[in-house]
């Protein structure tokens, strides 16, 4: 015969067991968010943020003498310009994935 107690208690665990297995996807989903940003800024931004630094020196001006270029060869200098403005706009580009994916995992949950 069937028992209606027996099958809402079981039905009513079964219930808690899959919103706890729901809440513990979304902590990981979350907490990979938060890794991938921390990781695009200590991998990518801060390698590329100095790359561009260093670019910008070589297509800059001699320290001591503001009339003479680091890269005395126009064409080498700007081949180095192009490089440096692409990394740039790189940065900006993962700047903006970065936000964009930590503006999404700190939103409230409406589930």
């Amino acid at each position: 015969m069937f028992d209606l107690k027996n099958e809402t208690t079981a039905l009513i665990e079964r219930n808690k067991t899959l919103s706890n297995e729901k809440w513990d996807i979304v902590e990981h989903a979350i907490a990979t968010s938060n890794e991938t940003c921390s990781r695009l800024f200590d991998e990518v931004l801060l390698p590329l943020s100095g790359m561009e630094g260093k670019l910008k020196f070589a297509t800059g001006k001699v320290v001591w003498d503001d009339s003479l270029d680091n890269i005395e060869r126009k064409t080498v200098r700007d081949c180095v310009a192009e490089v440096r403005d692409s990394i740039s706009e790189l940065r900006k580009v993962v700047t903006d994935i970065s936000k964009e994916l930590r503006k999404e995992s700190e939103k409230p949950l409406n589930l």
